[in-house]
């Protein structure tokens, strides 16, 4: 079995999609000599592009000609390769752009035009190395040996932070919404032993969790669950979001009760982000709708 850190043939083809030449021609130049350049001048292109291969990275533009902004194809490459990394090239710095980018579009990193070359191709050359480990790690897990050392190893992590916790039974402790292993949103009740966990890496660990086997998690008619000594994190999945609940509750009493709870929860945070797409970008200033969509589920355990 290959480790993980063995050295693997590395992915250094990059797309660029721009109906501006000018701007393809620069950015080839620019990076020919280290990388494998395609270029797309419009979306059929890009598509054609995207359909023969996969790339390590890609540059496109968000203000394309032939589609209302460059977010649709920006999904359109999440779906169908989401370890690419994406960089996002506009020619506006107004906010709600950079909003709009991050929220629907799943890219990594937005940059200004005119963009200096230097600047550029070091956040290429970061890209380039977030995908290649990325890909190494996906090749990893598909091994059955190396699937089995990461769910021995993370569950540890995670069950050492509980060892000689006094939880009691039957008691909801909060929530995470992330999105991908990013938190947008985390509410904890009291002080217990989820607040020691930093934001970033408690949801890291759940996102690893699911990504690393069926025999972590349960997924029934109702819920998905990750469980770990009496813990369990029962979690939904909207648009790109997460939303996982905190609990411990025995596997065979999630109830259609909760389920509903749940449903309803995901249901009116998708309504939030259809109404607003920067809905979280201003969480915090939200916090009351959260908690009160939160009401029924926090009703449900206490």
């Amino acid at each position: 079995m290959e480790s993980f850190d063995e050295s693997h043939h590395l992915n250094k083809e990059i797309l660029l999609i721009d109906d501006d030449p000018n701007i393809t021609s620069s950015l080839k130049r620019l990076l020919q000599k280290e990388y494998l350049i395609n270029v797309a001048n419009n979306l059929d292109e890009a598509y054609s592009c995207l359909q023969q291969k996969e790339y390590s990275l890609i540059i496109l533009d968000f203000d394309l000609k032939d589609t209302s902004n460059g977010i649709e194809i920006s999904n359109y490459i999440q779906d169908i390769s989401p370890l690419t990394y994406k960089i996002m090239l506009t020619g506006t710095n107004e906010f709600r752009v950079v909003k709009k980018a991050i929220n629907e579009g799943s890219i990594n990193y937005f940059l200004l035009k005119p963009f200096e070359a230097k600047r550029i191709k070091n956040i290429v050359i970061q890209g380039i190395e977030r995908y290649n480990t990325n890909k190494r790690l996906y090749s990893f897990l598909s091994d059955a040996n190396g699937m089995n050392s990461a769910k021995k190893f993370i569950k540890s992590v995670i069950q050492d932070k509980f060892q000689d916790q006094n939880i009691v039974n039957g008691k909801y402790y909060g929530i995470i919404i992330s999105k991908g292993s990013l938190p947008v949103y985390s509410n904890f009740e009291g002080n217990g032993v989820f607040n020691q966990f930093p934001d970033t890496l408690f949801a890291g660990f759940m996102s690893a969790l699911i990504l690393v086997g069926d025999e972590v998690f349960i997924s029934t008619d109702k819920v998905n669950q990750l469980i770990f000594d009496n813990i369990s994190i029962v979690f939904k999945y909207f648009n790109n979001y997460q939303i996982s609940y905190i609990i411990e509750i025995p596997t065979d009493e999630i109830s259609y009760d909760l389920d509903i709870e749940l449903d309803r929860f995901r249901d009116l945070m998708q309504k939030e982000l259809l109404d607003d797409p920067g809905f979280f970008t201003k969480i915090k200033q939200k916090e009351l709708i959260i908690i009160d969509y939160l009401k029924g589920v926090k009703d449900y355990f206490q």
